[in-house]
């Protein structure tokens, strides 16, 4: 009831034990996740139909779409899209197990956030399960066609690194907070100014970097830290490798 309040309409997702849901949409679980978002045409279409059982806008395993532009690839799967216009956050919802008290899938709303308002430590599952309890949970998901790989590092180690794969012929994409000087053609680079803008066109990036027939994307890493949690569990799930640079 504390997280409802605080945090609904919004990106949280709560799992719960399934008491009335039909097996179909739950995937045979004896769990069912359920949240309310925010988005107006999602709560008028909700109003008017009553609760919706539904995936997330994206083939399976690869990255969510955040605006019209991105659903091309469904476009022959479903009879009809609705522009509900760009999304804000650009990453899926936090799914939180309220029996466990852990985070299955990180997103907007954070562990911190989660602890202060329940007044005890929460936590993100650790391991990967069998038998997914919530979407994102597989051990490859999110992933652009192109090879990710994850840097962390200091502005002059990022940038011969990047060189390095430049003369290895690679056409590269890359999303990147330190503001690096390199001109190449077969580079281009996307700069986030924080770890909100990160999150926010971190999809869009993939996919557009996709269309350019990038070889490999290269992204700098952040801490673990408030909406961290979620730019590196996409990472490490979208990625080939996370590399320190030394």
């Amino acid at each position: 009831e504390k997280l409802v309040k605080k945090f609904w309409p919004g990106p949280l997702t709560l799992v719960v034990k399934n008491k009335k849901i039909p097996a179909a949409a739950t995937a045979g679980l004896d769990t069912v996740a359920v949240r309310m978002p925010a988005n107006k045409i999602a709560l008028e279409l909700i109003k008017r139909s009553g609760p919706i059982a539904a995936p997330s806008a994206n083939i399976s395993g690869k990255p969510s779409g955040t605006s019209i532009e991105m659903l091309k690839d469904l476009a022959e799967k479903v009879d009809l899209i609705i522009d509900g216009g760009e999304s804000k956050i650009g990453l899926e919802s936090t799914v939180f197990d309220i029996r466990t008290k852990k985070i299955l899938r990180p997103g907007k709303i954070s562990p911190e956030q989660l602890s202060k308002i329940l007044k005890e430590k929460v936590t993100k599952i650790k391991k990967i399960l069998k038998k997914p309890r919530s979407p994102g949970m597989k051990y490859k998901h999110y992933s652009p066609d192109a090879k990710v790989i994850v840097l962390f590092g200091s502005k002059n180690k990022i940038e011969k690194f990047i060189e390095k794969m430049i003369n290895k012929k690679f056409r590269i994409g890359a999303i990147l907070l330190k503001k690096i000087k390199i001109k190449d053609e077969k580079v281009n680079i996307k700069f986030v100014k924080n770890l909100d803008d990160y999150a926010k066109n971190l999809f869009k990036f993939f996919r557009k970097f996709d269309e350019m027939k990038c070889d490999i994307i290269i992204c700098e890493g952040v801490k673990e830290k408030g909406i961290g949690h979620a730019i590196m569990d996409r990472f490490k799930k979208a990625s080939e490798k996370l590399i320190k640079l030394k």
